[in-house]
């Protein structure tokens, strides 16, 4: 016997700005706070779960009533197209 249960939550942002390679935020990190300056919640996009590489443009974004998030170019134009509206 099972249940599944699957629940979805919006979350308004106050904005998307480009903030830089992802393995550059990984190195900075790194020498800031040891290990390996992955942070599991960092690694993929907010939106999709597309997990970045380190060679990949990422998007900060400012979230209002949760945390800052990372968000992939696509998902970010997306939600700019979406904002405009």
């Amino acid at each position: 016997m099972k249940i599944s249960k699957t629940v979805t939550k919006t979350y308004k942002i106050a904005s998307i700005i480009p903030f830089g390679k992802y393995g550059d935020f990984v190195a900075a990190r790194k020498k800031e706070f040891g290990g390996d300056g992955k942070m599991k919640k960092l690694c993929k996009c907010f939106n999709c779960g597309h997990r970045f590489a380190d060679d990949e443009d990422i998007n900060a974004a400012f979230m209002i009533k949760h945390q800052n998030v990372f968000v992939c170019n696509e998902c970010a134009d997306k939600l700019r197209v979406e904002n405009e509206k």
